[in-house]
C-alpha cells in the first residue's frame, strides 16, 4: 500500500471501500442464515437455541357429568373446546382447540407470566374450582371467568395442572335402567326462596336462603343403592333426588340452619306407608363420614298425602316405603 503526502491513493481507497462492503455483506448474510437456523449471538459467540430455554403449558378439559369439579372414572375429555393463552399483560399469545381426548398444549413459550382462558361451548358451564387437594383431579379455572391464575413459567418448565371441568344441566352419569318410574330430566338450579319441582317427581322447598348459596337438584333412577336400604323399610317408590349445595360457586357439604331452611317433599302413593331417607353420597369426599354410607331415615311429616323432610345436606334423598 502506497502513501501520497500522508493520504491514501485512489486505488487504496477503492480497495478499502471494497473490503468494508464485503465485510458488511458477509455479516448481514451470516446473521440472516443464523437467524433462519435459530442461531443466536451471546457474548460474541453464536450458539444453537436450546429447547430447554423455552417452556411448555398443557392441560385437560373434561366432561364433568356429575358437576362436582372432580375428574371421576368414566368422565371423558371434551374435544374442540377453545383455550386462549394470555401473557401477564393480558395480551392474547395463542389459541388452541382441545383434541379428541380433551387435551391442549402450548409449546415454545418464552419464560414469563401466563394464564389460560377456557371458553365453554354453547350449553356448557364451568365446574367448581379446587374441590379436592389432588391437583391432578380438580378443576383449576374460576367459574365466573373461565380463567386460571397467572403463573410464572421458567425455562424448561412444563405446567400440567391447568385442567377444567365443564358440564351441562342435562348431563348425568346414570342412564335410566328399564323399569324407571320416570326418566331423569334436566337438573334445576335454585338460588332463591320458593317451591321448585324436580321433574314432577319431587319438590324442593327453600326458605330464608342467604345470598351466595345455590342448590342443584336432579333425579337418578330409583334402583340406586338398593342393597343399602334397611331391612323391613320397603323399597324406593320414586326416582331419587340428588341435591348439591354451592356457596359462592364452591361445592359445599351443607347449608347451615342459620343460612336457610331446605326441605324435600314427595307425594306418597295411596295405601302406602312411606318415609324420606337420606344417603350420604358426598360424606366420604368431604371427610364427614368414614365407611360406606347407607340409607338413613329422616324425620318425616306427611300432610295431605305429601311427605316432607329437612334437606340441608348435599346427597341423595328418596321416598322409601311399602
Amino acid at each position: 500500500m502506497c502513501y501520497d503526502g500522508g493520504k491514501l491513493g485512489k486505488e487504496e481507497l477503492n480497495m478499502n471501500k471494497f473490503f468494508r462492503m464485503t465485510i458488511v455483506m458477509a455479516l448481514v448474510f451470516g446473521i440472516g442464515v443464523l437467524a433462519k437456523n435459530k442461531v443466536v449471538w451471546a457474548g460474541g459467540f453464536a450458539h444453537e437455541a436450546n429447547q430447554t430455554d423455552l417452556a411448555q403449558l398443557k392441560g385437560l378439559v373434561w366432561n364433568d357429568v356429575d358437576r362436582d369439579g372432580v375428574q371421576d372414572v368414566g368422565e371423558s375429555g371434551l374435544p374442540n373446546v377453545t383455550v386462549d393463552l394470555y401473557d401477564g399483560a393480558n395480551v392474547l399469545v395463542n389459541t388452541a382447540l382441545t383434541d379428541t381426548n380433551g387435551r391442549y398444549q402450548f409449546d415454545g413459550l418464552t419464560p414469563g407470566d401466563y394464564f389460560v382462558d377456557i371458553v365453554p361451548p354453547t350449553g356448557y358451564r364451568i365446574s367448581p374450582k379446587d374441590q379436592v387437594a389432588n391437583e391432578a383431579l380438580d378443576s383449576d379455572v374460576t367459574t365466573t371467568t373461565g380463567e386460571t391464575p397467572v403463573t410464572k413459567l421458567v425455562a424448561g418448565e412444563n405446567i400440567l395442572k391447568w385442567d377444567a371441568g365443564l358440564y351441562t344441566l342435562t348431563s348425568f352419569l346414570a342412564i335410566p335402567a328399564p323399569g324407571s318410574v320416570k326418566p331423569p330430566p334436566a337438573a334445576i338450579t335454585i338460588c332463591e326462596n320458593g317451591d321448585f319441582s324436580v321433574g314432577g317427581v319431587s319438590i324442593v322447598k327453600v326458605k330464608e336462603l342467604k345470598s351466595g348459596y345455590c342448590l342443584v337438584a336432579f333425579l337418578r333412577n330409583h334402583a340406586f343403592a338398593l342393597g343399602r336400604i334397611p331391612d323391613g323399610a320397603g323399597k324406593v317408590l320414586a326416582n331419587i333426588t340428588f341435591l348439591q349445595v354451592f356457596y359462592q360457586s364452591r361445592f359445599v357439604y351443607e347449608v347451615p340452619v342459620a343460612d336457610g331452611a331446605i326441605e324435600i317433599c314427595y307425594a306418597v302413593p295411596p295405601d302406602t306407608q312411606a318415609q324420606i331417607y337420606f344417603f350420604d353420597f358426598y360424606g366420604p369426599r368431604f371427610g364427614t363420614r368414614t365407611g360406606q354410607p347407607a340409607w338413613e331415615p329422616l324425620e318425616t311429616t306427611v300432610t295431605a298425602g305429601v311427605a316432607c323432610a329437612k334437606a340441608q345436606t348435599s346427597g341423595a334423598y328418596a321416598l322409601i316405603g311399602k
